[in-house]
C-alpha cells in the first residue's frame, strides 16, 4: 500500500499554481514543525481504520477504506491563507490524476473551513473524507 499522506502530498505539489502560493518545501506529508517558514501546508489523518471487508465493499480483490485527513494551510496574512485553501479545495474536490492513480476517490469536504487565529499566525484547517481502494494480497 501507498502512503496515503504522500499522495495528498504529491497531489498538492504537482500543481504550480499551489506552489507558486506555498513553496514545495513547506508542504508536508505529516505535521508540521512549528519553526517551519510560513506560508506552509500540513496534512494528516484525523480518522481511519481497518478495511470495510464487513460492508459488503470487497469487489473483485478490492477493498476501501473509509477515512479523513486534515489539511492545515499556515499563513500570516488570512486572505493569502484562504487564496491558499481554496486553490487547496479546487486540486482535491476535482477530478485530480495524482490521487486517482493513487487509488484515492470520492474525496468530499467534511465542513467548510474556518480561520482561526494562533499567535501571529492564521490557521485554516480544512477537513476531507476519502474512499481508499487497494488489492488485498
Amino acid at each position: 500500500m501507498i502512503s496515503i499522506l504522500k499522495a495528498f502530498r504529491d497531489a498538492l505539489v504537482a500543481d504550480i499554481t499551489l506552489t507558486v502560493l506555498v513553496p514545495a518545501a513547506n508542504i508536508y506529508a505529516g505535521l508540521r514543525d512549528e519553526k517551519t517558514p510560513i506560508p506552509a501546508v500540513d496534512i494528516f489523518q484525523i480518522a481511519g481504520g481497518a478495511p470495510d471487508r464487513y460492508a459488503g465493499s470487497a469487489i473483485g480483490g478490492m477493498s476501501k477504506a473509509n477515512d479523513a485527513i486534515q489539511i492545515s494551510v499556515f499563513h500570516l496574512n488570512e486572505a493569502s491563507g484562504w487564496k491558499i485553501s481554496d486553490r487547496i479545495m479546487s486540486l482535491l474536490l476535482g477530478d485530480n490524476t495524482t490521487l486517482n492513480a493513487a487509488g484515492i476517490k470520492n474525496i468530499s469536504l467534511i465542513a467548510a473551513p474556518a480561520s482561526a487565529r494562533e499567535a501571529n499566525l492564521s490557521h485554516i484547517p480544512i477537513r476531507f473524507r476519502y474512499n481508499y481502494h487497494y488489492t488485498i494480497t
